[in-house]
C-alpha cells in the first residue's frame, strides 16, 4: 500500500466570484520529490488543471530530464507572461465596454 503523495506546493482555487456561474476552478500541484525512491520520483505527479464549468484542461508538468525541466519551466513562463498580457487587454476592453454602456444610457434618457 502506498502512502498519500506529499506536496510541496498543492492549490485549488475557485475561479467565479461568488453568484457567478459554479464549477471553475484551477488546480497547481508538485509533488514532494525528496521522500521518493528514485524510480518513482520519474511519475511523481506536477499538474496544472483549470476547469470551466465541464471544459477542462490538464497540463502534465514533466521534470523526468533536464530537457523536460527546460521544456516545462518554458511551458509555465509563458502561460504566466500570455496571461499578464491578457489581462491587461480584457481591463481594456472592460473600460470600453462600460464607456459604452455610459454612452447609451445618456443616450436612451436624452431620447426619452
Amino acid at each position: 500500500m502506498h502512502d498519500a503523495p506529499i506536496y510541496r506546493f498543492y492549490r485549488r482555487r475557485f475561479l467565479n466570484r461568488p453568484g457567478m456561474h459554479t464549477g471553475a476552478y484551477v488546480l497547481a500541484a508538485v509533488e514532494d520529490t525528496r521522500v521518493l525512491a528514485d524510480d518513482d520520483a520519474r511519475y511523481a505527479d506536477h499538474t496544472l488543471r483549470i476547469s470551466d464549468c465541464d471544459r477542462v484542461i490538464s497540463l502534465d508538468l514533466d521534470l523526468g530530464s533536464p530537457a523536460h525541466r527546460r521544456n516545462t519551466l518554458a511551458k509555465i513562463d509563458t502561460l504566466i507572461a500570455t496571461l499578464v498580457k491578457l489581462r491587461a487587454a480584457l481591463g481594456e476592453e472592460a473600460r470600453v465596454a462600460a464607456n459604452r454602456e455610459r454612452t447609451r444610457t445618456l443616450r436612451d434618457r436624452r431620447d426619452r
